[in-house]
């Protein structure tokens, strides 16, 4: 069964897609950042607690950063 926690998750992430459809951009009052993808590599971690981050964190963000690059010609 769903808990308190599970119900909040799911108002967080289906407002980013509600403000993502709406004006391209995810964030809004209340929403924990979700950084930009540019020049600093921002990403976003969507686990229990959502957290922005940003730049590669080690030699596994820096592969995959890599691989996606190469698989789709960024």
């Amino acid at each position: 069964p769903w808990t308190a926690k599970d119900f909040d998750l799911a108002d967080i992430y289906s407002s980013y897609w509600a403000n993502f459809v709406k004006t391209g951009d995810p964030n809004g009052e209340g929403l924990p950042n979700w950084p930009t993808s540019a020049e600093n590599y921002g990403w976003m971690n969507l686990g229990d607690t959502p957290i922005g981050s940003t730049g590669l964190k080690g030699d596994l963000d820096a592969l995959i950063y890599e691989f996606v690059r190469r698989e789709y010609a960024l």
